[in-house]
């Protein structure tokens, strides 16, 4: 239920379809790949695996089969901005709309470069292992909101931050994030 909830839910907020063409470069054993998977599955669109991340040879790759969405992590981004300055004005994938990813902090700038240079949008989220997908921007999100959040919680996800005593952190308080949704309970439905 995990999985599913998880892929479900980066579906909805990268607003994929069956039209896209996904790319893997990451290791799939990280939480992101079985999530990206069962996005894949549940849209019905193909993606691109790529057994290492060379930089070079998947720009190639992903221009060749059309890929609309690639990322990461903050790491990824980089690359593929290393990879468009070697090659200013030519776009570097034709075909691709969005980067997404998450694992690492992702920098302000890296989001406006990357939309400076490649001509896409960042979609960065934040989720952990036990519960891969929390929060996930959306391409519906302002450029201000992308660059300087983790983006709203994913559908089916009901979020808190809490302080050490249990209530409710203000803003700019410290505190835990408590997550509440389908795959934190055996007995809440799917969500279609």
């Amino acid at each position: 239920m995990t999985l599913v909830t998880g892929g479900r839910g980066l579906a909805v907020a990268c607003d994929m379809s069956e039209d896209d063409v996904g790319s893997i470069a990451f290791p799939f054993a990280h939480i992101a790949g079985p999530d990206y998977l069962v996005m894949v599955l549940a849209l019905g669109f193909p993606a691109v695996l790529l057994e290492s991340f060379i930089p070079a040879l998947a720009v190639s790759v992903f221009s060749r089969h059309g890929v609309t969405m690639a990322g990461g992590s903050t790491a990824f981004y980089q690359a593929y901005l290393n990879e468009q300055r070697k090659q200013p004005g030519d776009k570097i994938i034709p075909t691709l709309q969005r980067l997404s990813g998450g694992g690492a902090p992702m920098p302000p700038e890296i989001f406006y470069e990357v939309g400076r240079e490649i001509g896409v949008t960042v979609a960065h989220g934040y989720g952990m292992t036990e519960i891969p997908m929390i929060a996930m921007g959306s391409l519906t999100d302002t450029d201000e909101q992308l660059a300087n959040t983790v983006g709203k919680p994913v559908y089916g996800a009901d979020i808190r931050i809490v302080t050490l005593e249990g209530d409710v952190a203000t803003s700019g308080v410290d505190g835990e994030v408590r997550v509440k949704g389908p795959w934190s309970a055996r007995d809440t439905p799917m969500p279609t």
